[in-house]
C-alpha cells in the first residue's frame, strides 16, 4: 500500500545481516512481490511463497523460484482445487509436493471428490457401454482448458505444479498415440491454438511461445513484460 516500504525494507535488510551474508533464505509475502520488493532486496532470496492471487503458479525468474498459492479450503480464482503444498529445502534444492484438501475437512463436501493431485476430479458416471476408444495419460494434470483439434491432431497442454513446468503433446486423433511432446517452462492452463505450421502456447509465467506444428520445436518465445506479476 505504500504506507511504510522504508521501514520494512530497512528491517529486512537488518535481519538478513544478522542472519549472515551466506545464510540462504525463503521470502514469504502475502501477495506475490514484484520487481518493486525483488529489486531492493540486498541478496536474493531462494524462493518466494505467496497467496493473495488465489491461483496456483509455481515459475522460474533469474533463477529465484516463486510459488504462488491457493487456500486450503476453498478453490482457487483460476480454479485450481483447495490446496496446500509441502515444502522441504534439503541444504541444495527446494521440493514441493502440492496436495488437494480431503473433501471431509471442505465446507461442501457433497459434491468434491477425494482426490491427491489431480486438478480436476473424475467423473463418476459409467455409461452402459464404453465410448472409449482410447486413453492417454498427459506428461502433467489436466486442468479446465479444452483441447484443440486440427488436421486430425489433437493438441493439449498440461501443468506440473510441483515445479515450474508443463507441456504441450499432439496426439493422433484416430488412434491416441503420442506424436510430440514439447516442455514447457511453466504450467499450461489454457487451450493450444494452431495458426498455420505453427501451434501458440501461453504459459503461467507470462510467455508466449510458437512451437512447430509437425515436430513441436520452439519456434519463437515471447516473454512477458512483467514476469513477476504477470
Amino acid at each position: 500500500l505504500g504506507l511504510d516500504h522504508a521501514a520494512q525494507e530497512e528491517w529486512l535488510r537488518n535481519d538478513l545481516a544478522a542472519a549472515g551474508e551466506g545464510t540462504p533464505y525463503i521470502l514469504c509475502m502475502h501477495d506475490q512481490p514484484g520487481h518493486s520488493v525483488m529489486d531492493r532486496l540486498p541478496r536474493k532470496p531462494l524462493a518466494t511463497f505467496s497467496g493473495h492471487w488465489h491461483t496456483s503458479r509455481v515459475v522460474e525468474i533469474d533463477g529465484v523460484l516463486h510459488v504462488n498459492s491457493p487456500t486450503p479450503f476453498f478453490a482457487g480464482l483460476d480454479y485450481s482445487p483447495p490446496m496446500f503444498r509441502e515444502v522441504v529445502w534439503d541444504g541444495s534444492e527446494i521440493t514441493l509436493n502440492s496436495r488437494t484438501m480431503p473433501p471431509r475437512y471442505l465446507h461442501n463436501s457433497d459434491h468434491a471428490f477425494d482426490v491427491d493431485k489431480a486438478t480436476i476430479a473424475g467423473y463418476g458416471a459409467k455409461p452402459e457401454g464404453s465410448p472409449i476408444r482410447w486413453r492417454h495419460q498427459l506428461a502433467g494434470a489436466g486442468h479446465r482448458a479444452g483441447l484443440t483439434l486440427a488436421d486430425g491432431v489433437i493438441l493439449a497442454g498440461s501443468q506440473i505444479e510441483d515445479k515450474p513446468a508443463g507441456s504441450v503433446e499432439a496426439l493422433d486423433a484416430t488412434t491416441g498415440g503420442l506424436l510430440w511432446t514439447a516442455r514447457t517452462e511453466s504450467a499450461v492452463k489454457t487451450r493450444p491454438i494452431k495458426v498455420g505450421g505453427i501451434v501458440v502456447v501461453a504459459e503461467v509465467n507470462g510467455a508466449v511461445a510458437g512451437l512447430n506444428a509437425t515436430s513441436g520445436e520452439r519456434v519463437w518465445t515471447t516473454p512477458s513484460t512483467d514476469p513477476y506479476r504477470r
